[in-house]
């Protein structure tokens, strides 16, 4: 493992050419958040890949597929999940979640953000789940079991609640004490 640090780009570009591949794990909020450049960055990995070190993932994929929405742009192929969904608006979240999370558990992941942040792993409490997509949906009221990723302390709220607080980020759901998480 390599950490990047801006003030020591060449030095960390000379290392990089000894690969034969580089999996990055660098965000790019982070690099320019750090005082460093992205262009400088993206420019010195096609670059690199230009010399035959293959770099996943690269940074023309990055820009395509973008962040937070590729999962659900790769949901109809063969090696997607065609239950991966993204929502703009509060109408077709609380719609489409009701439904989805009445099939089965569900990773909920916000448009912003990194590391973990903003990430949620919903459970219905009752574990009611129905054998297929779209044959129930969810009562506002039914009690939800959530996993926050980042640190994986579990609350405990209503479908409403979390609804809520996904559009608003409302005190609806405010820390509640830490619990073990759900097996």
């Amino acid at each position: 493992m390599i950490h990047y640090l801006h003030e020591k780009h060449d030095t960390f570009m000379t290392v990089c050419t000894q690969f034969d591949a580089l999996i990055l794990r660098c965000n790019s909020g982070h690099i320019v958040a750090d005082g460093g450049s992205q262009k400088l960055f993206d420019d010195s990995m096609e670059e690199l890949q230009a010399s035959g070190v293959q770099v996943l993932p690269s940074p023309h994929v990055m820009r395509t597929m973008g962040a937070k929405d590729a999962l659900t742009r790769i949901a109809g192929l063969s090696i997607g999940l065609p239950d991966t969904f993204s929502y703009f608006d509060r109408d077709s979240f609380a719609q489409g979640f009701k439904k989805n999370i009445a099939y089965q558990p569900r990773v909920v992941k916000q448009n912003r953000g990194s590391s973990g942040e903003g990430i949620w792993i919903a459970r219905l409490k009752s574990a009611n789940y129905c054998a297929t997509l779209g044959d129930r949906v969810c009562d506002a009221s039914e009690a939800l079991l959530l996993t926050e990723a980042n640190d994986m302390h579990t609350e405990e709220h209503t479908v409403e609640e979390f609804l809520e607080f996904c559009d608003k980020g409302t005190p609806a759901m405010s820390p509640q004490q830490p619990q073990d998480p759900p097996l």
